[in-house]
């Protein structure tokens, strides 16, 4: 069946719209203020314009194309046999409504979602205020969809979870979430994400039970960057800047950590009961600690790891080792031994100077006895080569 643009053309014989019964056109607010959410104590700015479609608490069991602007109120779900495909250049508000009791509005994805937005013109969805704030709507949930999700040269604002996937398949490529409670929410799925990245959130990226491909993404401004527990981690090519807690967070995970920045944040990188590799990244100038292992059988080789507030490598125990690494001018140690257990971190260069004043750099058994010890001796003479 045609599918019919707004103006009554016909496109190429692909997919079916929702029936025209079946959706009302209703215009956006006029320019106006009005309430929030129901925590707002401020009046806020509300966008003027109208819709060209809008929906309210409806199921949408054929195959359907967005483009212009789309209003969706209360819980619009995309039926299992269902693929919602939005155009480039296509904006999607989301309204909550006295009727719907305040709740968030959401888009609620059981078939595909195909958002295929432009560099220049991407596909955005927001609320329907000027300036949107986390919480204003709910968030995208692709639940138990067995179809190839893509979300392309997207940008998803002022959501509670912008893009929450359970036991799915997707995949985001240039995905930007910017002032959202959680960014995105990856539970027991497999997920490739290229580009784009999270900023001004609570959390930029939590992954829960996933295999996950990260690449060059850039998480600036959140209070976390990334949280991921028990899932399979390659993160590559990715810049962490100016995160206030942590930047990235694993636990009970296994992680391949190559080739990224870490900078400027509260804390760098905290591997807990992982395994894995980390390699030629620089971590450089977080307030707290670079690199922290516990309980962690990690491969630590090949990164800068510098100029870090208080220490540069803290470790827990002997699980881990360390060589190939810079370690320089970290606040209070280049590395800290937390633990009773031996740490091997031989073959590493430790800045100028001579092994005897490396050691004053090194915090273990010889400033307190109930610590294991750092073998850090042979050292490097000269600084390893960088591949970053």
């Amino acid at each position: 069946m045609a599918v019919s643009d707004m103006s009554g053309e016909k496109s190429a014989p692909v997919v079916q719209t929702v029936p025209s019964g079946d959706v009302a056109v209703r215009p956006l607010d006029k320019p106006a203020t009005a309430q929030g959410s129901p925590k707002d104590s401020q009046k806020r700015a509300v966008l003027p314009g109208s819709a060209d479609r809008s929906y309210r608490n409806q199921t949408i069991t054929e195959d359907v194309v967005w483009r212009g602007e789309i209003l969706i109120e209360g819980g619009v779900t995309i039926a299992t046999q269902s693929t919602l495909t939005i155009e480039p250049g296509t904006v999607v508000r989301f309204r909550r409504t006295d009727e719907e009791g305040g709740d968030n509005p959401l888009l609620l994805v059981h078939g595909r979602i195909l958002a295929f937005g432009g560099a220049e013109k991407p596909v955005l969805f927001t609320s329907n205020f000027a300036e949107p704030q986390p919480g204003d709507w709910q968030g995208i949930v692709i639940m138990a969809s067995e179809k190839k999700n893509l979300l392309e040269n997207c940008r998803i604002a002022g959501a509670e979870t912008g893009i929450e996937a359970l036991f799915s398949t997707i995949t985001m490529k240039n995905v930007l979430f910017a002032t959202c409670g959680t960014g995105a929410r990856i539970q027991d799925c497999l997920a490739t994400i290229s580009g784009g990245g999270a900023s001004s959130c609570a959390v930029g990226l939590n992954l829960l039970e996933s295999e996950v491909d990260l690449r060059d993404s850039n998480f600036s401004g959140n209070r976390q960057a990334v949280v991921a527990v028990k899932t399979s981690l390659y993160l590559g090519g990715a810049t962490f800047y100016g995160n206030d807690q942590e930047a990235l967070k694993v636990e009970s995970s296994r992680v391949r950590i190559i080739g990224n920045s870490f900078s400027v944040n509260g804390s760098g990188i905290s591997l807990s009961q992982c395994e894995g590799t980390v390699s030629a990244n620089r971590i450089l100038k977080n307030t707290d600690y670079g690199l922290s292992l516990a309980k962690s059988r990690v491969k630590v080789t090949g990164n800068e790891i510098a100029q870090n507030g208080k220490i540069g490598l803290r470790v827990e125990d002997g699980k881990g080792v360390a060589w190939g690494n810079t370690f320089a001018a970290n606040g209070e140690y280049d590395l800290y031994n937390a633990g009773t257990e031996d740490f091997k971190a031989m073959g590493n260069w430790w800045g100028d100077g001579t092994p005897f004043s490396f050691a004053k750099r090194i915090y273990d058994r010889r400033n307190d006895a109930g610590r294991g010890r750092v073998y850090y001796i042979p050292v490097l003479r000269s600084k390893p080569q960088s591949d970053i």
